[in-house]
């Protein structure tokens, strides 16, 4: 009796910590994906792809993405804005103080946000 009780807790307790694991590498997964995508659910989202901005050819890489993805979505607003930002980030060290000083994926988010009546 004591035995299956406790057993049945175990199970409980591994089932729930498998729960969490699972939701833990959802988050990571959508972080990992968060600088390549125009889609950003969540302010940190937002704020990953901005900080992997600044980072040399990650930023260019990630920018080139975004581009393509906005240009696929006939997003002409946000297409005009990342070609300005991946531009004008191109080039070391204006670049980079570009990308610290414009946060692009931040702005939509917010901008989303407003729309839809949220806030930050």
């Amino acid at each position: 009796m004591v035995l299956d009780t406790l057993l049945r807790e175990v199970e409980e307790s591994r089932r729930a910590l498998e729960e969490e694991l699972e939701r833990l590498r959802e988050d990571a997964r959508r972080l990992i994906k968060a600088p390549f995508t125009i889609e950003h659910r969540e302010y940190l989202e937002a704020f990953v792809a901005d900080v992997a901005d600044v980072i040399p050819i990650v930023g260019e890489i990630a920018g080139l993405a975004r581009l393509l993805e906005a240009r696929e979505k006939g997003d002409r607003v946000r297409f005009i804005l990342e070609l300005i930002d991946l531009v004008a980030g191109a080039p070391p060290v204006i670049g980079e103080i570009f990308d610290l000083i414009a946060p692009t994926n931040l702005y939509f988010y917010r901008r989303r946000l407003a729309r839809q009546g949220g806030s930050t």
